[in-house]
């Protein structure tokens, strides 16, 4: 119903089991919210960073985090292994958002080329 080309995640709080039935499912991806406490993600339970570790090593879909992320912690997230982040506050309170959005992107590029890096 929603096409060949839809791109279709799973949120998977601290569920292991999930991650592992949204891999089999055919997700795209999976995202983990929220890592850190955030006004916008108000409806997430707190996944602990450890949780990213472990989707990591379980599954090779991506996985993305979400809520609470900072520039100040962001690098924490990478670190864990996320594939990437998915901001709102952090970006949206900015003076300015668009150069916000350029350091969130350098610090995601940066864990990215590393790892490439390391595997290529």
């Amino acid at each position: 119903m929603i096409g060949p080309d839809a791109v279709v995640g799973y949120t998977c709080g601290n569920n292991r089991d999930m991650v592992r039935k949204a891999e089999s499912l055919g997700a795209d991806y999976i995202s983990f919210c929220a890592v850190f406490p955030s006004p916008s993600a108000d409806s997430c339970e707190i996944v602990p960073l450890e949780s990213i570790r472990q989707a990591k090593q379980i599954i090779s879909t991506a996985v993305f985090a979400s809520g609470g992320i900072t520039l100040e912690n962001a690098h924490l997230v990478m670190e864990a292994g996320a594939d990437g982040l998915a901001i709102a506050s952090s970006i949206l309170s900015a003076e300015d958002p668009e150069t916000k959005a350029l350091a969130f992107r350098q610090t995601i590029d940066k864990y990215l080329t590393a790892r490439a890096g390391r595997t290529g």
